[in-house]
């Protein structure tokens, strides 16, 4: 879900076209994704809470920052770098 609603953002404010890398090590999944397109608002970056129920827009990184364990975000004029993990060594999964 995060990396579906990072590259959404992308092809809606990002210019379009961008650029995924995937890493896997061990239990840890990294995904950077960048783009060329003319940044996020620095309000933007900063707001962490839930938009409200009538926005338009603006739940896609509220989301993404809920369904992974960190995500890091690097914007400016030239274009944005969101960088998302998630660890699952935290995580005990029992057999049933």
């Amino acid at each position: 879900m995060a990396v579906n609603e990072i590259t959404t953002n992308v092809v809606l404010h990002g210019g379009g076209a961008g650029r995924l890398e995937l890493v896997r090590t061990g239990d840890r999944l990294s995904c950077r994704i960048s783009d060329h397109g003319p940044g996020i608002h620095a309000g933007q970056l900063r707001d962490r809470k839930l938009p409200l129920t009538n926005a338009a827009s603006g739940r896609g990184l509220w989301m993404a920052r809920h369904g992974c364990t960190s995500l890091t975000i690097d914007s400016g004029t030239s274009g944005t770098t969101v960088t998302l993990v998630h660890d699952t060594s935290d995580h005990t999964e029992t057999a049933a």
